[in-house]
């Protein structure tokens, strides 16, 4: 009897076990998702979102990645590009303020901060964060780019055609550098070189309406150095252009070249780009 009592227990628990772990295996299998399943899920909708210009779905899914995730640095950077992107600067700031309280040292947060510091007039702050930023990732073509612009505006000519080369080596493909670089050349009253940069900036992006920078930009300030250099024919064919384009420079009168962009440009760094895992 002791050994049949025995062998209905030791059976008992060898299907409880069995049952457990059948019960375990389904759980597993109908699972709801975590909490940080659903944030990885929403940004990547974001990511896609962000890739079509569809800034208001982005912020859509951002929001939700977010509240499921509230320490998910890669949706606040992400919600930053896209207030940049809808010209609510302040609000950028704001969102990479938020990644640099967790993170610090950050690049991509301090360079991105330092752009929107740069669009809002701040040149010096914006200096700074820039400066941490290629401090942590001195090889960040995008980040050398927009510093230079940031010296063009401080009137450093210099350092500007420094980074804007340096940016240049790194990524020769990125019309933005040359464009910067070709107003400094132009503040140095070095025409010619600043005239071979221009041409390649629209080389690089021959459509005058271009989502990198201003409409017709290119065109204008190319325009305006022909007429200086006394070369008439070619610098009205393109300020046609840059007119067609849309493009309206600072004041009725011709806009000084060497100051830099002379509307908003957006170039900051899109935020990193993640995949289904």
């Amino acid at each position: 009897m002791t050994s049949g009592f025995t062998e209905m227990w030791t059976d008992r628990i060898r299907k409880t076990v069995q049952l457990s772990l059948i019960s375990g295996a389904l759980l597993q299998a109908f699972a709801l998702p975590s909490f940080a399943d659903a944030a990885y899920d929403n940004y990547l909708y974001a990511q896609k979102a962000i890739q079509n210009g569809e800034w208001k779905q982005a912020l859509t899914y951002l929001g939700k990645a977010v509240q499921a995730d509230p320490k998910y640095l890669n949706a606040f950077i992400a919600r930053g590009f896209v207030y940049s992107r809808l010209g609510k600067l302040e609000d950028s700031l704001a969102e990479y303020d938020k990644v640099l309280k967790v993170a610090p040292q950050n690049p991509i947060a301090l360079g991105n901060k330092g752009f929107c510091l740069y669009r809002l007039g701040r040149y010096k702050e914006a200096l700074e964060a820039l400066n941490k930023s290629l401090e942590l990732d001195p090889e960040r073509a995008d980040f050398l780019a927009n510093r230079g612009e940031v010296f063009l505006k401080l009137g450093q000519t210099d350092a500007a055609i420094a980074d804007c080369s340096r940016a240049i080596h790194l990524d020769d493909s990125d019309a933005d550098s040359y464009l910067t670089r070709g107003d400094a050349f132009v503040g140095q009253n070095k025409l010619k070189e600043a005239l071979k940069d221009y041409s390649k900036a629209i080389a690089l992006n021959p459509d005058p309406v271009h989502m990198y920078h201003a409409e017709g930009e290119s065109y204008y300030k190319r325009g305006q150095l022909y007429l200086k250099m006394g070369k008439n024919a070619a610098g009205e064919r393109d300020l046609l252009t840059s007119k067609e384009a849309g493009f309206k420079p600072v004041s009725s009168s011709a806009a000084p070249l060497s100051t830099g962009s002379t509307t908003a440009v957006t170039k900051d760094s899109a935020p990193p780009v993640e995949s289904r895992k």
